[in-house]
């Protein structure tokens, strides 16, 4: 070792793991949860955070990434909520509505 270099404990090691996004992605616009819009509000979807059939029924009915959806109306008692999706109204429970990631648009 180079004598004037001191020692100053462990190396750790870190990874960097690169992503690669649009440049559209680059200035996203405010991010927030399905649940979290207001009525007459329109979001992109970003990502849809569940699994297994839950997943798969979402994706059926069109909530998949980069599909613009609007709120129409919550319920009275805040379950279903009515969203646009695709050209048509779809009722998705709130619990399955905190797990899509959205950009207001």
């Amino acid at each position: 070792m180079d004598e004037n270099l001191e020692f100053l404990g462990e190396v750790f090691d870190f990874r960097i793991v690169l992503v690669q996004r649009s440049k559209t992605n680059w200035k996203r616009g405010k991010v927030t949860t399905l649940n979290n819009l207001k009525p007459g509000q329109s979001a992109r979807i970003i990502d849809v955070d569940l699994e297994g059939v839950e997943l798969q029924r979402l994706m059926d009915m069109g909530f998949i990434e980069n599909t613009i959806v609007k709120m129409i109306r919550n319920a009275p008692l805040l379950d279903p909520l009515d969203i646009e999706v695709r050209g048509y109204k779809a009722a998705i429970r709130r619990s399955e509505a905190q797990h899509i990631e959205v950009e207001m648009i």
